[in-house]
């Protein structure tokens, strides 16, 4: 039987600490990192189980720090990166995966704060839930459904022209035609749609599913084609109030345990953070709303507000009872 990724990890971990390994060792062993994202979560996991036990010996940190380079990229104006590697969710997230929904089946997802989970279904898709998330997913032999009751998915779908995927967004229904994309319902209520690859059908409920056969027919019946880097917001009372570019590999980041910011205001930066953490983050009255720009790796609540406090001129003051305020430390 096949080792789970986990256990690989620990043993690539094992052997690279050995006294006798080789260079073919790490060529090796790069090869694997390599061959598949979930490969460096894993190592990334067994990297952070050993420093809680003892701290890692130089060359690991060298390795931890190359993996750290390979992955980030750099946004213009100032770039925040967390201390380990870009790909990796440590102590405040946490991924799970292996559930496989049948034909006929249906189950519930929920998510904590500050954690995530990542499953892998019968049909070939993945689905990728965010932080203080529910859903309900149901498949039957004629559709796969996925109901977002709170917080966010994202989606990498296997295409099937018999058995439509289908997520309930309010008085709309995003249908995917071959695509990965992202669906998150706001504390407000509001909905955005996002879409990384192929496209996506944006549709009012009212519209069979199955009708959905071309372009043409989408826009005739009321709902329209997003494409790659395209979003949308339906508000709250079911009504599209505004769809445009964007960054979609910026958007759905946390899949691979960072936030990105480009010139994000302060404030917008917070409450984004503040999903990751337990603790209440809060801006006092008066800071400006500064534009953060930068990476930050989904960590524990301290080292989120710390790498932010490295790029705005804020500091960060624990009052207590889990909250945290951000002061100004501007010089007048």
């Amino acid at each position: 039987m096949k080792d789970d990724i986990d256990t690989q990890a620990i043993r690539w971990f094992t052997r690279l600490r050995a006294p006798d390994v080789t260079s073919t060792d790490r060529h090796n062993f790069n090869q694997w990192l390599e061959a598949d994202f979930e490969h460096e979560l894993a190592y990334a996991r067994a990297e952070q189980e050993w420093q809680d036990v003892g701290g890692l010996e130089s060359w690991a940190r060298d390795e931890l720090a190359q993996l750290n380079l390979q992955h980030a990229r750099r946004p213009r104006g100032k770039l925040l990166v967390g201390l380990a590697a870009a790909a990796s969710l440590v102590v405040a997230v946490l991924w799970w995966q292996g559930m496989e929904p049948t034909a006929g089946s249906r189950m519930t997802v929920t998510t904590a704060k500050a954690e995530q989970r990542q499953l892998a279904l019968d049909d070939g898709s993945r689905l990728h839930v965010n932080t203080d998330s529910d859903l309900e997913i149901r498949y039957s032999a004629s559709v796969r459904e996925v109901i977002v009751k709170r917080g966010e998915g994202a989606f990498d779908v296997d295409h099937d022209e018999s058995r439509p995927f289908v997520v309930r967004a309010g008085k709309h229904n995003v249908i995917a035609i071959g695509t990965s994309f992202a669906v998150y319902r706001t504390e407000l209520g509001h909905w955005s749609v996002t879409v990384l690859e192929g496209r996506v059908a944006v549709v009012p409920d009212t519209v069979d599913d199955f009708m959905l056969s071309s372009e043409a027919t989408t826009s005739a019946r009321g709902g329209l084609i997003l494409e790659r880097n395209e979003q949308l917001v339906i508000d709250a009372s079911g009504e599209i109030s505004s769809g445009y570019e964007t960054d979609a590999e910026a958007v759905t980041a946390w899949r691979r345990g960072v936030l990105k910011f480009y010139k994000t205001p302060l404030r917008e930066a917070v409450r984004e953070i503040s999903r990751y953490t337990h603790n209440n983050v809060q801006v006092a009255d008066g800071v400006p709303d500064y534009d953060v720009t930068g990476i930050i790796n989904i960590r524990s609540h301290e080292s989120m507000v710390s790498l932010l406090a490295a790029v705005v001129p804020v500091a960060p003051v624990n009052h207590g009872s889990g909250v945290t305020i951000l002061y100004d430390v501007r010089s007048d």
